[in-house]
């Protein structure tokens, strides 16, 4: 397979979302042809990322990337998921030469970002409806379109719990704080972590973000009820829009694979159209965590919040089984000021044989 393709289609690959822009991935090429993608377990926030769950969805846009890149340079894939041996290789995708499509969703790989803007209330057409319904089918998982205003508050109240809990946990507001890139010149050396201009902050928003990346600060302002003012804040935000998407799938590995591969295809369909969306996963892992009987990472108090907010998301959502694997709001804004961008592997790191 010749070099420029594999660069080709790697820098494609790598364009996936992931959470706080983490890229938990590495890339082997196995006899010329196959491309072995490894999990790189420690790269996700550890308790957000329960079970390698945001990982793995992840990598199910990764792998969307993958088959879409590939068709464009003409080559098609067979992929092999959690093929064995090492416990961290997700997958491995073999490559046959084919004609080439042109397909009309590669171009929305490179353009696909998240947006954290006010939306307009401007409903979806019943196309674009239809659209993200057919995507979800083909991939065999339930998608769910929340649209009424009600729902969309309950479901932004709902999310936003995860930043109150961010500013209140030492541990996490390390973490989140630590990987946030202050300014343009960091961001382009590091290319990972959460640029600062694509939280769509304002001059006074940003001064007391800024304030609040200091633990004494932002604990003894919480005791006056920061935190909850910053997540009521938020959700007025987060309720704008068309509607609140959800992805419910069974509860595998395999199956936040799939789910990664069906919100990718919806994103990019959505950047086709000219929407935006914005991904919410961190109090739908975190529940996750706490019903697994896992109540030793969070507080009591925290621990009580996430199990009452996901039964209100089960609610607005009138999902009673399954597993929400993926939870974000689509709506009309325009572009978003910045990006993040992407660490590119070089191709010496795809050369090694397994």
């Amino acid at each position: 397979m010749p070099t420029e393709i594999i660069n080709n289609i790697i820098k494609a690959a790598v364009r996936a979302p992931s959470g706080d822009n983490s890229q938990p991935w590495r890339f082997l090429l196995k006899n010329d042809n196959t491309l072995c993608i490894f999990n790189l377990p420690d790269k996700d926030n550890p308790v957000f990322n329960f079970r390698q769950r945001g990982a793995y969805v992840a990598h199910g846009a990764l792998i969307e990337n993958v088959i879409i890149a590939s068709e464009t340079h003409g080559y098609s894939t067979q992929i092999s998921l959690f093929p064995g041996g090492d416990p961290n290789l997700v997958a491995e995708i073999a490559f046959s030469s084919s004609a080439p499509k042109n397909n009309p969703l590669y171009p929305c790989i490179f353009s696909r970002a998240t947006n954290r803007k006010p939306y307009a209330d401007t409903p979806l057409t019943a196309e674009q409806k239809n659209i993200f319904m057919e995507t979800a089918k083909e991939f065999g998982v339930k998608f769910i379109l929340a649209e009424e205003r009600p729902k969309r508050e309950a479901l932004a109240r709902a999310v936003s719990l995860a930043e109150r809990i961010i500013l209140e946990h030492r541990a996490l507001h390390a973490y989140f704080f630590n990987h946030v890139r202050w300014t343009e010149q960091e961001e382009l050396r590091e290319r990972s972590g959460l640029y600062i201009k694509t939280f769509e902050l304002k001059p006074l928003q940003l001064l007391m973000f800024k304030l609040l990346r200091f633990w004494s600060v932002s604990s003894a302002l919480n005791i006056l009820g920061l935190s909850r003012f910053i997540a009521k804040e938020n959700s007025k935000i987060y309720s704008s829009g068309a509607a609140f998407g959800a992805i419910i799938t069974a509860d595998t590995d395999k199956d936040f694979i799939a789910a990664g591969r069906v919100f990718q295809r919806i994103w990019l369909e959505s950047a086709k159209m000219g929407l935006s969306m914005h991904p919410f996963a961190g109090v739908i892992y975190l529940a996750q965590r706490v019903f697994s009987g896992d109540t030793a990472t969070l507080s009591k108090a925290h621990n009580e919040a996430v199990k009452k907010t996901y039964f209100e998301i089960q609610n607005a959502l009138g999902v009673s089984s399954g597993t929400i694997s993926m939870l974000f709001r689509i709506g009309s804004d325009g572009e978003p000021s910045a990006r993040s961008s992407r660490v590119y592997p070089e191709l010496s790191m795809l050369t090694e044989k397994r």
